[in-house]
């Protein structure tokens, strides 16, 4: 008997752990057919698959046999089941890890009833599911959920517990017609794309929050108007290809996109009432044949870049059919990128953009920042008449009606490129008096009317942003001079191209004489008129040489008043034909002939030349405050005209010279009772710092105060050390700190 109940033990301790090792299978699993299916209890017996279950075999009809499974801890995959009608059996599933079904053709997924989040994602294609029934317990699902192609569904609402969806995309539905998830607070990407059937989002009313929201391609959607409770878009929003759209009413109350909002190809969108944003990446609004302006975006105030430096983001405006008007954006100020308006056939004018001030950003020298291309009867370029600041380049091309470009900008430096090409009607390049500067590259190509470069004046270096640039003056039919870039003097770079080709009419190339003299650069010239060659321009010397009055006079009568110990004031009477005037000043000696401004260069006040000279007035005007001056020192001082493009006429330097007061000092020095130290501040609300030390260095009183006006002041020291106790007699150190100076010496206390 002992022995009878020993073996029946063994037997079931046996038993238990043949169960237990059966409990969880640890390996990829694949049912090919029925049998498989069958078999599932006797062959795996397990109840959690750690790996994939694999569901694809024709003759696969019911999954009964799949009762025990709780747990998948990848993915479930069903591929190609036709014969099976449902997924009863598995019931008792109550998590995995992703879903992948194609191709199937389920009623629902009610067998699927126990599983309350999908952290993989799911993937359902090309299936015929009546409904997603059977995922009403999930609220969450990570990764991707893609429903592709499937040919019953007309609505989502069978996921009527789910609140977040990492990442949900809707393609090629053919019979979905609503959206229908009531539930949903947050979407990362939201992709609605080529579904055929679907006439509105409607159901989306818990909907808050997406990373991206796409709408793309949906051929009778009429309605974005359940998604009017979204107020965030933390990435891009792109409204693109819906036929029918009419109106992007549902986007209101979206203030800010990080990202780009891009609005194209909607035919039936007769304005933009409904995008009520206030700052976005990068605007879009390309090829809606409906629109004739951009009413709806009064609201918009910048575009902004956080991150990358993309050439196609800012503001692009292109191939509107019927858009005659940017008005719209009245509120726009700034865009850290490019604009572009181009291939808009019916557009005359660029007023609506008069409130920019602002365009491209320190990353734009490669790219343009100004495009306007293809615009075949726009006339005027003046609404950019605002822009004082542009980072990149301007590209001006094939804009048929356009005869001049007045109001273009009142900057004077062209970050990137300078394009100019084949716009048949330009005669005045006058919009661009203010540029001096351009920095990668220069174009002035096939414009068949323009007879001159007027307007470039100011012109004095040409940059790039490698090794060479690339200078380009061809195949202008009309062109006869450059005379207006006689002050251009400086290609900043190693390498040096000058092209100047098939300009048939140009007989005068004299402008070009300062650019070939001061750069050198290689030069060709081909197919132009007699006489411009870069020998017989380098002979011919300046356009202005000889000529009588075209040279400024000197500057006469420098005058010096308010002398102080730290400052003064310099006047002269200016001379004729002057642009205007650098005044340099040098103490000990002066600043010319040896530290000279550099024609081509602007300065400004403050900066240096060489190793000693400062610039202390750079313009028209004729007096000037010199402040922060050393005390006892004699200053020198040299007025220098300039013409536009700063052509400096050093020889005709006005030259003179003044010496400042003696510091003023403590007194009495030695005193008894009192100590009366003299302050000069030049600003307001300075803040001036006394401190008195005994002859070891130890701070013996420390007095501070702030002047609310500039100018001269007395401070007492009445001999009282930091606790109110009279010091004892003799030599003690002040140091007087002001904003811009310092200074100490001695005393003596009696």
């Amino acid at each position: 008997m002992k022995l009878k109940f020993y073996w029946m033990g063994v037997c079931a301790i046996a038993f238990a752990l043949t169960h237990d090792l059966h409990a969880q299978c640890t390996a990829d699993i694949t049912l090919s057919s029925q049998a498989d299916v069958d078999s599932f209890p006797t062959t795996y017996g397990c109840t959690i698959i750690d790996g994939n279950l694999v569901i694809q075999g024709q003759d696969i009809t019911n999954l009964d046999s799949l009762s025990s499974l709780t747990q998948i801890t990848k993915t479930l995959t069903l591929i190609e089941n036709t014969n099976l009608g449902s997924l009863h059996g598995l019931e008792g599933l109550r998590s995995v890890n992703s879903l992948d079904i194609r191709f199937q053709y389920f009623e629902n997924l009610e067998a699927l009833a126990g599983l309350t989040s999908v952290p993989g994602g799911i993937s359902f294609m090309g299936n015929a599911l009546g409904s997603l029934y059977g995922l009403h317990n999930v609220t969450t699902i990570g990764g991707e959920f893609v429903i592709r192609e499937d040919t019953r569904l007309t609505s989502l609402s069978g996921l009527s517990s789910v609140t977040h969806i990492d990442a949900l995309n809707l393609m090629s539905d053919y019979t979905l017609q609503t959206i229908g998830i009531t539930s949903l607070q947050s979407v990362g990407a939201f992709t609605i794309y080529l579904n055929p059937a679907l006439n509105d989002l409607d159901g989306l009313t818990s909907l808050t929050s997406t990373r991206n929201l796409t709408i793309n391609g949906n051929d009778v959607l009429t309605s974005i108007q359940g998604l009017s409770n979204v107020t965030t878009v933390i990435g891009g929003l792109q409204v693109t290809a819906n036929p029918r759209l009419a109106s992007l009413s549902g986007l209101d109350n979206i203030s800010e996109v990080v990202g780009s909002v891009i609005i194209t190809e909607n035919e039936s969108l007769t304005d933009l009432n409904g995008l009520s944003i206030t700052r976005a990446e990068s605007l879009w609004i390309i090829a809606n044949d409906g629109l004739t302006d951009l009413s709806g975006l009064e609201n918009l105030s910048e575009l902004w870049q956080s991150s990358c430096s993309c050439p196609k983001n800012g503001l692009l405006i292109g191939s509107n059919a019927n858009l005659a008007s940017l008005n719209g954006l009245s509120s726009l100020t700034s865009i850290s990128g490019m604009l572009s308006v181009t291939s808009n056939p019916v557009l005359t004018n660029l007023d609506g953009l008069s409130g920019i001030t602002s365009i491209g950003n320190t990353n734009d020298q490669n790219d343009v920042s100004i495009e306007l291309a293809g615009n075949p009867v726009l006339t005027s370029v003046s609404g950019l008449r605002n822009v004082t600041s542009l980072k990149g380049g301007i590209s001006i091309v094939s804009n048929d009606a356009l005869t001049n470009v007045d109001g273009i900008g009142g900057y004077s430096t062209v970050g990137g490129s300078f394009m100019i090409q084949g716009n048949p009607s330009l005669t005045s390049l006058s919009g661009f008096s203010k540029v001096i500067r351009i920095g990668n590259g220069f174009n002035i190509l096939n414009n068949a009317a323009l007879q001159n470069l007027n307007g470039l004046q100011s012109l004095t270096t040409v940059s790039a942003t490698r090794d060479a640039v690339y200078i380009t003056i061809s195949d202008n039919p009309v062109l006869t001079n450059v005379d207006s870039l006689s002050s251009f003097t400086t290609m900043d770079r190693p390498g040096r191209l000058l092209t100047v080709t098939n300009n048939p009419h140009l007989t005068k190339g004299c402008g070009l004489y300062p650019v070939l003299h001061n750069s050198n650069p290689s030069a060709i010239f081909s197919g132009n008129g007699a006489g411009v060659t870069k020998d017989e321009i380098l002979a011919g010397g300046r356009c202005d040489d000889g000529t009588v009055g075209n040279d400024p006079t000197a500057a006469t009568d420098m005058m010096f008043a308010n002398i102080t110990d730290n400052s003064m004031d310099v006047s002269f009477t200016p001379g004729e034909n002057a642009t205007g005037y650098i005044t340099l000043m040098r103490s000990f000696e002066s600043p010319l002939p040896d530290q000279a401004p550099q024609d081509g260069t602007e300065y400004h006040v403050g900066n240096v030349i060489s190793c000693c000279t400062i610039v202390v007035g750079m313009d028209p005007d004729t007096i000037h405050n010199i402040i922060y001056l050393e005390p006892d020192l004699d200053y020198y001082f040299d007025v220098i005209p300039f013409k536009a493009g700063y052509v400096y006429y050093t020889e005709l330097a006005l030259s003179g010279h003044e010496h400042t007061l003696p510091q003023s000092r403590p007194y009495p020095n030695p005193f008894v009772e009192e100590l009366t130290i003299p302050v000069t501040v030049t600003d307001e609300n300075s803040t001036v710092k006394i401190l008195i030390t005994d002859q070891l260095g130890r701070p013996v009183s420390e007095i501070t105060k702030t002047l609310d006006d500039a100018g001269k002041y007395e401070i007492k020291w009445d001999r009282a050390d930091s606790y109110g106790n009279k010091v004892m007699s003799g030599v003690y150190t002040y140091s007087v700190t002001t904003p811009h100076s310092s200074v100490k010496g001695l005393v003596m206390a009696k």
